[in-house]
């Protein structure tokens, strides 16, 4: 049986979202000088030339000194040291970590290693793990399919420092204001750890009218800065802005698009603190935004469940049971469109603890199906939403799918709750409309 390690729940409603995610390294497809990334003699392979193109695309921004990785990986010694493990992970595929099945479609900032850059690392370290010629160093990874934060407009920063008090993890939400002083749009988002040994994971979330005030009395009722959050952000009807990982520089929201932002909102930032590698440090991190004054397409950032889970019925997970599955498809055109078709631009699964896979799809009336997102071994660890390369249309009719599937070890019975000991199946979109 499989198990997840915790990294943080996105949502307690139906009016929470998404935005893209990338993590741990950029989105490197090509190839260095001499094999990196392609094949070449294995017995040729060397670390500067052909693995460490590779490790810098991929691995370094995470493993990195005062990162979230448990060792920095950006010398050969460092390199060269963990040899071994590094062979074991990138042939078990469990690093770089990206759940996503290829199969299913094709994303923006895909951070996983093709069969020929596994190959390359396999290699070397078989051939023996050699440094070569610091001066033959392979180029960089570059990839086409990268959609970095091209600007910042705003940066909204946690109001003081805060050293976590759970370990190793605790989930925060920190309230900060929102300085427009006219509806904006949020056309891109980026987030700058202020410890980046201890964050390791954030959400924005947007509060406006009057969630301004549930949001302040949420944050007078904790002593110390911010609430503890676990679940959402800890207020119904959240929008939400995006995510970040450690490794992730930013992105822009599809062109065209962006997340209005009315004046007076509260932005609500879920930080998850993980203090495994260097014990409760202060941090003060900060949100980078992306604005526009106005957009071609406004965006929506949505939620989809079953709302009969959300109430309490129909997605029981039975004691010492595996392999349970729950499903739910509906049109969403109706309910959240006017009826008029949408364009759907990216999408995110999650669960908690005991999830073990799951799947979002379009089922189109014409008996057709269309992969969004198939993740067939979930990680609560690791989660995150997988912009598209080619946005996908749901027609009025359609069903928006979602299917998850878990293992409960436990002699308690489980079903939808904002708990730890809970779970959740959900999904959402970013989208816009279609007139």
């Amino acid at each position: 049986m499989r198990r997840t390690v915790s990294l943080v729940s996105l949502v307690s409603s139906l009016l929470a979202g998404l935005s893209g995610l990338t993590a741990c390294g950029s989105d490197g497809a090509g190839t260095g000088a001499g094999g990196a990334g392609g094949e070449g003699t294995t017995a040729a392979l060397v670390y500067y030339r052909d693995a460490k193109p590779i490790i810098d695309a991929k691995c370094a921004t995470c493993h990195v000194a005062g990162g979230i990785g448990p060792f920095a990986l950006t010398t050969f010694e460092e390199v060269s040291s963990h040899a071994a493990a590094i062979r074991g992970a990138v042939e078990a595929g469990t690093m770089p970590p990206w759940p996503a099945d290829s199969a299913c479609n094709s994303y923006y900032n895909d951070r996983s290693l093709t069969a020929e850059q596994i190959g390359t690392l396999v290699g070397w370290v078989d051939a023996g793990a050699a440094e070569g010629d610091p001066a033959e160093e392979g180029s960089p990874l570059v990839s086409p399919n990268l959609r970095p934060l091209s600007r910042v407009d705003r940066t909204i920063a946690m109001p003081e420092p805060y050293t976590m008090v759970e370990q190793p993890d605790e989930y925060r939400c920190f309230v900060m204001d929102y300085p427009g002083t006219a509806t904006e749009y949020v056309t891109g988002l980026g987030v700058k750890p202020g410890n980046a040994a201890v964050v390791h994971h954030v959400i924005a979330f947007v509060a406006s009218g009057s969630l301004v005030d549930t949001v302040a009395e949420l944050d007078a009722s904790d002593p110390g800065p911010g609430y503890p959050c676990f679940g959402g952000p800890g207020f119904q009807n959240p929008g939400w802005l995006g995510a970040w990982a450690p490794g992730a520089e930013g992105y822009d929201y599809p062109d065209g698009t962006g997340i209005p932002v009315e004046p007076g909102s509260k932005i609500v930032v879920q930080v998850h603190y993980n203090s495994l590698t260097s014990g409760p440090q202060p941090d003060q991190t900060s949100v980078l935004l992306k604005t526009d004054s106005a957009v071609d397409k406004t965006a929506r950032l949505q939620p989809w469940t079953n709302v009969a889970w959300v109430g309490g019925t129909g997605m029981e997970i039975p004691p010492a049971t595996n392999d349970v599955t729950h499903s739910f498809g509906a049109d969403p055109t109706a309910f959240v469109n006017g009826g008029k078709p949408m364009m759907v631009y990216s999408s995110f699964l999650h669960m908690h603890k005991l999830g073990q896979s799951g799947r979002v799809s379009v089922k189109h009336t014409d008996g057709s199906e269309t992969c969004l997102l198939d993740i067939p071994e979930y990680n609560f660890h690791w989660q995150g939403a997988y912009q598209l390369l080619q946005p996908v249309v749901l027609q009025p009719g359609d069903k928006l799918s979602l299917k998850c599937t878990w293992d409960n070890p436990t002699m308690n019975n489980v079903s939808w709750g904002e708990g730890t000991e809970d779970e959740m199946c959900l999904t959402g979109v970013y989208f816009t409309s279609m007139e």
